[in-house]
């Protein structure tokens, strides 16, 4: 999260859904903090900006949870892959005050929901 001006927080859920949950409270400026999202079964998520100013997204993809009964449940770590700046995507325009945006994961599609 990066340019805010006021202090808010993010919510995060996966598409179609509506528990619009803090995952990330952050002030002005710039604020770093890992998060779990569990994603929809296309391997998205919806992102909120619960604040009174735009703000920028910057979201890097770490790792995913697995429930395969191939290779056991848990966590895989991956190298660390950017996902999305909207400092840089498309005409680098922040994500209004409230308004959600939904976002694809860098996830595998094995670890997607069914």
């Amino acid at each position: 999260m990066t340019g805010a001006t006021t202090q808010g927080w993010v919510g995060a859920f996966p598409p179609g859904g509506s528990n619009n949950r803090s995952v990330m409270d952050f002030v002005p400026g710039t604020t770093s903090h890992g998060v779990t999202v569990q994603l929809g079964a296309d391997g998205r998520a919806t992102f909120t900006n619960n604040s009174g100013s735009p703000v920028h997204f910057v979201l890097t993809a770490l790792g995913y949870f697995t429930g395969s009964a191939d290779t056991g449940a848990g966590l895989r770590t991956m190298p660390a892959v950017r996902r999305l700046d909207t400092r840089t995507t498309g005409t680098g325009v922040p994500s209004r005050p409230t308004a959600p945006s939904t976002y694809r994961s860098a996830c595998p599609r094995a670890a997607r929901r069914p």
